[in-house]
């Protein structure tokens, strides 16, 4: 529990957006999950709190998660789901994004790309790579999460399964943040980690599902069979920013952020869900 003058905090960047689907038998990959950090750390006076979008849904290469920021802490967003286009392949090279986890690799009807790299593939202990798609193809790779194991890469035909994230109980209920997206697949879409959007397929609903506002959690990426249409990916969850102090202290918030404020125990805890602004500890 912090101590007075300390701020136990929870800060979680958006989840990337899985890949969309623009040709036939191509898969998209599945969002990467956001960074997730916890602590404590000294902070009074004003400073800004800002809550990272998910990436944006795409009918091309998925989108970056936006970086959720609690004054000096930052968390980065999860890289975007893989891409392929076979009449307009310039608009993507098939691999996941690099992110605070990475974005799962596409599939063509043949061929599986490499899903991008995250943080533990950097040397940090947290955010997996993405999963490289089926070596055969039709089956594109799950997004990766911040636990710091790199998805399954699937079998031909279905898509894979996104990386697991971490759990915290900081808003006074356990969730799991940080998880990522479900690739596309022909016969059978992934699933997503907990609370990451499931990939689209040929057998069911094409465009990929969305991750779970407020988790960080990656977005499912998109199937598509036939060239005259495009599909969507699904949008990556937000990320979130929650600090807990001692009651003895104020907050002020400004008008652009939305939140919400509980007190017990001798602390109160703010989670903010929404928005970016300055506030004010005192």
């Amino acid at each position: 529990m912090p101590q007075q003058g300390e701020v136990e905090y929870l800060v979680v960047g958006g989840g990337g957006s899985g890949g969309g689907a623009q040709d036939a038998y191509l898969m998209g990959g599945g969002g990467g999950g956001g960074e997730v950090l916890t602590g404590t750390v000294l902070m009074n006076g004003s400073f800004t709190v800002t809550v990272g979008a998910g990436g944006a849904s795409s009918t091309n290469v998925g989108n970056y998660g936006e970086t959720s920021v609690a004054g000096p802490i930052s968390a980065i967003g999860g890289g975007g789901g893989g891409f392929w286009n076979y009449n307009t392949g310039t608009f993507g090279t098939g691999r996941g994004r690099a992110g605070a986890s990475g974005g799962g690799g596409a599939a063509t009807a043949s061929t599986g790309y490499y899903g991008g790299r995250g943080l533990a593939g950097m040397n940090q202990s947290n955010g997996a790579d993405g999963a490289t798609a089926a070596s055969s193809g039709r089956g594109a790779g799950g997004g990766g999460g911040w636990d710091g194991t790199t998805p399954s890469q699937p079998a031909i035909y279905v898509g894979g399964t996104g990386g697991e994230g971490v759990s915290n109980s900081l808003t006074g209920s356990a969730v799991v943040y940080g998880s990522g997206g479900g690739g596309g697949g022909q016969n059978s879409g992934g699933s997503g980690g907990t609370n990451g959007g499931v990939g689209g397929s040929l057998a069911g609903t094409k465009t990929g599902g969305n991750g779970v506002a407020n988790t960080g959690s990656g977005g499912g990426g998109a199937a598509q069979n036939t060239t005259s249409a495009l599909v969507a990916s699904g949008v990556g969850g937000s990320g979130i920013v929650v600090l807990k102090y001692d009651d003895s202290f104020s907050l002020a918030v400004g008008a652009g952020l939305t939140y919400t404020t509980s007190t017990a125990g001798g602390y109160s805890t703010t989670i903010f869900t929404d928005g970016s602004d300055t506030v004010t500890l005192t």
